[in-house]
């Protein structure tokens, strides 16, 4: 192996192969021998060159596939999707987690941002309702229902939402923000 970059060899007298793919298939067997590897990885994801972000998304969808019964598999590839911007591949991972253990509040929670981020407000919505049903009772969850509701034009249904949050942690300054918003009419909410 080559000093200083791990994912760079081929293996001997295979010169078919590419880097890429023996970097995949290396990724793919440590998150097969440790599933926990796969959060780790994700946590420097957004600094990561989009390339490599790309293979690092090949790989967790590989480990989910390769652990097809534990959520949190599912749930990281999701998080890894969302990172590359692949909507529908996000939505088909943690629909997977989801299905697995559908009082995954992680993982509930992820599924409304993506429904979000690709304007289903409703079904995040929806998705929010369940995780607080579930005892997701968080106040950046009753400040992400809050926005929703805001953008379908329930302005009360907003309004609890934020003072709920408030409650919750009475230091959230987005909470304060976005009642004083609801308060004096401004419309348009920011850092959504």
């Amino acid at each position: 192996m080559e000093q200083g970059s791990r994912f760079s060899t081929r293996r001997a007298g295979d010169q078919t192969r590419s880097s890429t793919e023996d970097a995949v298939d290396e990724l793919r067997a440590a998150f097969a021998r440790e599933p926990e590897l796969i959060q780790a990885m994700l946590v420097g994801i957004d600094d990561t060159p989009a390339d490599q972000q790309q293979l690092i998304l090949t790989a967790v969808g590989q480990a989910a596939d390769a652990h097809p019964k534990q959520a949190d598999s599912h749930y990281f590839a999701a998080r890894a999707a969302v990172t590359c911007q692949d909507w529908q591949q996000a939505g088909t991972c943690v629909g997977r987690a989801l299905d697995i253990n559908p009082k995954y509040n992680d993982a509930r929670i992820l599924a409304a941002k993506i429904e979000q981020a690709q304007g289903r407000r409703d079904q995040a919505i929806a998705h929010l309702e369940c995780a607080l049903n579930n005892e997701a009772d968080y106040a950046d969850v009753h400040l992400l229902l809050g926005d929703l509701l805001r953008e379908t034009g329930d302005a009360d249904g907003a309004r609890h939402a934020y003072d709920r949050a408030r409650q919750l942690n009475p230091h959230l300054v987005a909470a304060h923000e976005r009642l004083n918003q609801l308060t004096t009419g401004i419309t348009e909410v920011d850092g959504a």
